[in-house]
């Protein structure tokens, strides 16, 4: 069927099949009789009214064979179809000819019908097979409401109200705001009924049976545990941004002489050999010095480093490279916790002047990390469903036993 959003009050699928199987070879004036008075009900009854239980309801407002057949159904039923409940499911029946009637006047499920009256016939493995419920939810616009969380992920009722509503008109169809609340409440129901969706702290989404039931189709879905990653992802960014604020704070408070021996600790990680720290005082603008091999030559380096938060400008760039013959240094590195100005960073690698690495703040947490000094790395595994191999035939073919 073409997309139609033609019933209003969606029923539950093991009603319809419950209600397939109760009424098979009813005569067709009685159902068309209790349909009558319970449309006369919808029209005409008190609000009041309306709060009766289902026993009072039959008992006082279903005179006659209508009470005798709502009663009938639902005591068989297992108190699964109320009154209300019959006619959402015979709206669903005669709308998709799931019955007709034969000419002794009776009603007879069709070959459609006997494809529904297991409630197996509604889920994601037998719905591959089973087209028309498959054809059936993408006209009712079941399958428009399960794609918005295939697309985007869970939602609350408030944002499914306006989503779908947005979709079943780009579809061509004008409901009323009232009709698509009820529609979309049942709906939900339904899916929910199914295990196709399901609710968790006031948020709808699929569950792996609603992922199975695009797979099914065709439709590439993830497996529900690829759907968390990203929520995954998004926490470990988190941590370690936690992970970054947490290593600056603690190296704004380092003592100065603390923070130069942490520096020699990170340049012998990196493989820098006979590491000295200058004087405290009288050092020249050199904290460190180190040589380092570069190919077959060992060259000498000079560091210096600035706990501080202010920007490193020039001058402190210049002094550090005006003091490298006094060490025999060929290049020198200048560490900040803070940053560097452009213009700074311009004279860095100016030509014909000595190199002079620069490392912010950022790079330095970075080189922390790398050499795992003052953090460690701590191992998660994460498992990932493949979901095909549980849904399809394997290539393999295994040797039958012969007795």
């Amino acid at each position: 069927p073409s997309f139609q959003l033609s019933i209003k009050n969606y029923p539950l699928a093991h009603q319809v099949s419950t209600l397939l199987k109760l009424t098979h070879g009813e005569r067709q004036s009685l159902i068309k009789s209790l349909r009558r008075n319970l449309r006369r009900l919808e029209q005409e009854i008190h609000p009041a009214a309306k709060e009766l239980s289902v026993e009072d309801l039959i008992n006082e407002q279903l005179p006659g064979r209508s009470g005798q057949l709502a009663r009938r159904l639902w005591e068989d039923s297992g108190h699964l179809l109320t009154p209300h409940a019959f006619e959402a499911c015979w709206a669903l029946i005669e709308r998709y000819a799931l019955m007709k009637g034969s000419e002794d006047g009776r009603w007879r499920v069709t070959s459609s019908g006997l494809t529904l009256m297991n409630d197996e016939a509604w889920s994601a493995q037998s719905i591959e097979l089973n087209q028309l419920a498959r054809q059936i939810d993408e006209s009712e616009g079941l399958a428009q409401l399960m794609s918005i969380f295939l697309e985007r992920g869970q939602h609350t009722l408030d944002q499914l109200n306006e989503e779908w509503a947005k979709r079943i008109r780009q579809k061509g169809k004008r409901r009323t705001k009232e009709w698509l609340q009820v529609a979309l409440r049942t709906r939900l129901k339904h899916l929910n009924n199914r295990g196709l969706i399901s609710r968790k702290q006031g948020l709808w989404n699929l569950t792996e049976e609603g992922l199975a039931w695009f797979r099914s189709g065709g439709i590439d879905a993830p497996s529900a545990d690829e759907q968390a990653m990203d929520g995954v992802w998004s926490a470990l960014d988190q941590q370690r941004q936690l992970v970054r604020e947490s290593v600056q704070a603690l190296l704004n408070r380092m003592d100065p002489r603390r923070f130069e021996e942490l520096i020699c600790e990170l340049l012998e990680r990196m493989g820098y050999e006979e590491i000295h720290l200058t004087p405290r005082t009288h050092d020249m603008g050199v904290d460190v010095v180190a040589n380092i091999e570069l190919g077959i030559t060992s060259v000498r380096e000079v560091v210096q480093v600035k706990r501080q938060h202010r920007t490193i400008h020039r001058p402190v760039l210049d002094a550090l490279r005006g003091s490298l013959h006094r060490f025999d240094a060929v290049r020198g590195t200048l560490i900040t916790t803070s940053s560097f100005s452009k213009g700074t960073q311009t004279a860095a690698f100016e030509r014909g002047a000595a190199p002079v690495t620069l490392i912010d703040g950022e790079r330095l947490i970075d080189l922390l990390m790398s050499h795992s000094l003052g953090l460690r790395p701590v191992e998660v595994t994460i498992w990932q469903v493949d979901p095909k191999i549980f849904e399809e035939a394997g290539g393999r073919r295994w040797p039958n036993w012969n007795s």
